[in-house]
C-alpha cells in the first residue's frame, strides 16, 4: 500500500479518510433501517465531508431499505454511498451472494448481505467475493469481500 503511493508521488501522510465497519441486526427489520439512519448521522458527525469507506455485514439485500438508505436511493442524506461492486473499474470477481452458511452440502445458502461502500473521493480498482476454501465445510458463514481502493487527490 505505502509503496504504491510513494511510487506515484502521493503523500498519504497528509490525506485524511475514515473507515467504518458495522454489523446490523439479523432479525429486526426496523432495527436495520434505524441502524442505517443512525450510522449515516454518526459518519457525518465524525468524518464530515472527508472520504469514507464503509464495510460490514448489513444483513440486508440490495433492494432492502437499509441499503437504499445508505446509497441515497430511499431518503435524502448527506452521504450517498456508492457500492464498490458497481463502482469497480474491473468486473466483479467471484460469487455475488456473500452469505453461505457453514454447510457445504447446502451450497451458497443466501444472498448478498456484506458490502463495501465508498463516498466521493475514493475510486475502486477491483472488487471480489472470495469463495476458495479447503475441507468439508465453509470456514465461515460469510465469504470475504475485498476491494482495492484508491484515494483521489
Amino acid at each position: 500500500f505505502r509503496q504504491h503511493f510513494v511510487d506515484n508521488q502521493i503523500d498519504i501522510s497528509r490525506m485524511i479518510f475514515f473507515v467504518f465497519n458495522t454489523h446490523f441486526d439479523h432479525i429486526g427489520k426496523v432495527a436495520r433501517e434505524e441502524s442505517a439512519r443512525l450510522l449515516l448521522r454518526q459518519i457525518y458527525r465524525i468524518a464530515g465531508k472527508s472520504p469514507v469507506i464503509l464495510t460490514g455485514d448489513f444483513n440486508s439485500e440490495e433492494k432492502d431499505t437499509p441499503i437504499r438508505i445508505l446509497t441515497g436511493l430511499s431518503e435524502l442524506s448527506v452521504y450517498a454511498f456508492s457500492d464498490a461492486m458497481y463502482s469497480s473499474r474491473l468486473p466483479h470477481h467471484g460469487s455475488v451472494p456473500t452469505f453461505c452458511g457453514f454447510d457445504i452440502r447446502e451450497g451458497i445458502a443466501g444472498g448478498r448481505i456484506d458490502y463495501i461502500f465508498i463516498s466521493a473521493g475514493i475510486s475502486v480498482r477491483n472488487h471480489a467475493t472470495l469463495t476458495d476454501f479447503e475441507g468439508s465445510h465453509f470456514p465461515s458463514d460469510h465469504f470475504p469481500v475485498i476491494s482495492e481502493l484508491q484515494l483521489q487527490q
